[in-house]
């Protein structure tokens, strides 16, 4: 069974940024998001990887989708993840 890296990384930056606010109310915005893009780095870096080795997308549409994520990551990760990535990565 395959470890899909993205959806995990993707659903546990939508639910620790809430868990952290209410476990450590004291901590401040700043540190619970910057927890939340360490957890949401690897997430982006597993999307980028899909993106690149794909071989069903043309080498445009990929420098598109990596300046997305690197650029307006949050819509382009949901976009990805719900509309698009079953077109770049086969059996998805």
């Amino acid at each position: 069974m395959k470890i899909d890296s993205f959806k995990i990384g993707f659903v546990v930056m939508l639910f620790v940024t809430p868990c952290l606010q209410l476990l450590f109310p004291g901590w401040g915005a700043f540190k619970i998001m910057a927890v939340a893009q360490l957890i949401y780095i690897p997430c982006i870096i597993a999307a980028l990887i899909e993106v690149n080795k794909s071989n069903r997308i043309d080498k445009k549409e990929k420098a598109k989708w990596t300046l997305a994520f690197i650029f307006i990551t949050l819509f382009t990760s949901l976009y990805y993840l719900i509309a698009e990535r079953k077109n770049v990565i086969p059996n998805q």
